[in-house]
C-alpha cells in the first residue's frame, strides 16, 4: 500500500444534512493493494476502528485488482463499514471474496464490485452480523456465491452470481431478502434453517434445483422467481418444513428432463401455503 492512502474527506468530514454519522472515504487504486491486508487496513482508516460509518472506494481507473500477495480474502472485522465500486472495480485472483471474521460486525455494504474467486465470493457463519447489504454486484466463485448463516436483517440484490451454489441461507439466518438477483448454479439457493427470509423476483438457472428449503427452514417467502434449465425441481422440500409460501413461481425444465415445479412430500404440502406455480416443459 502507499504509504499516503488517498484520503477523501469532502471538506474535512462528510455529514449529511439529515446529521448523519461522520463519514469518511478513503480511495484505493490497483497500486495501492498488493494482498487483501491492504483494504482491511483501508477500511480500519475509514471507520476509525468501526467508530462510525466509513467507505472504502475500490478506483479500477489504473485497472483491476489483482492479489499478488498471500492473504487474498477480505476480513470484515469491523462494522460501519462500506466496500464499494468507481470505474466498474473488479478483484480477481481472490480466495474468498469477503470473508467475516467470528466477531459480529454489522451495517455492512457491499456494492458494485465484481469478485473472480477461488472458494467462495463472500462466506461467513461463527458469529451473527446484522444489517448487511450486497448489491449491484458480480461474483464468479468455485464454491458459493454468497453463503452465511446466523445473519440477521442482510439484503441481497441486484447481483449476477455464477457458483456450484448461488446463495446459502443456513443456521439461523432471519430476515434475509434475496431479490431481483441473477442466480446461476446446480442449486440457485439453499435455505436451511432459515426464517423470515423472502426470494423473490429472481431470474435462476438451476442444473438441479432452483431454491432447495432445507431442513428447518420456516415460515419463509418464495415468490415470483423464474427458474430455468432445472432437472429435478424449481422449488424443492426436504421435509420438516413449515409455514412457508410458495407462490407464482415459474420453472422452465433442462430439455429432455421431467422435472417439478415444486417437489414435496404430502405432509410437505399440508403445512405450507403451496399455489399459482407454473411448469413449463
Amino acid at each position: 500500500m502507499k504509504p499516503i492512502l488517498k484520503l477523501v474527506l469532502a471538506g474535512l468530514m462528510l455529514c449529511s444534512l439529515a446529521g448523519k454519522p461522520l463519514y469518511k472515504e478513503v480511495v484505493l487504486t490497483a497500486s495501492d493493494v498488493a494482498s487483501a491486508v491492504d483494504i482491511e487496513l483501508a477500511i480500519e482508516q475509514a471507520t476509525d476502528n468501526g467508530a462510525h460509518p466509513g467507505a472504502v472506494v475500490l478506483d479500477s481507473s489504473e485497472g483491476d485488482f489483482v492479489y499478488t500477495a498471500d492473504d487474498r480474502s477480505i476480513n470484515i472485522m469491523l462494522p460501519h463499514a462500506r466496500l464499494i465500486s468507481r470505474n466498474g472495480a473488479v478483484i480477481a485472483n481472490c480466495a474468498d471474496g469477503v470473508f467475516f471474521d467470528p466477531v459480529p460486525a454489522d451495517d455492512i455494504l457491499v456494492e458494485g464490485i465484481t469478485f473472480h474467486c477461488e472458494a467462495s465470493g463472500v462466506t461467513g457463519y461463527e458469529a451473527p452480523h446484522a444489517r448487511v447489504r450486497f448489491v449491484n454486484n458480480t461474483i464468479i466463485a468455485a464454491v458459493d456465491g454468497i453463503s452465511a448463516g446466523n445473519g440477521l436483517d442482510w439484503e441481497i440484490r441486484n447481483n449476477s452470481i455464477q457458483a456450484k451454489t448461488a446463495v446459502v441461507m443456513d443456521a439461523g439466518a432471519r430476515r434475509i431478502l434475496v431479490a431481483q438477483n441473477m442466480l446461476q448454479g446446480f442449486i440457485g439457493v439453499l435455505l436451511r434453517g432459515t426464517a423470515q427470509a423472502g426470494v423473490v423476483n429472481n431470474r435462476i438457472q438451476a442444473g438441479w434445483q432452483g431454491v432447495l428449503v432445507g431442513s428447518g427452514a420456516d415460515g419463509n417467502l418464495i415468490v415470483a422467481n423464474r427458474i430455468v434449465n432445472v432437472e429435478m425441481a424449481g422449488i424443492a422440500f426436504e421435509g420438516d418444513n413449515a409455514k412457508n409460501n410458495v407462490h407464482g413461481n415459474i420453472v422452465t425444465c433442462l430439455a429432455g428432463s421431467d422435472c417439478a415445479a415444486v417437489s414435496a412430500d404430502e405432509e410437505t404440502l399440508q403445512l405450507n401455503k403451496i399455489s399459482g406455480n407454473l411448469l413449463k416443459k
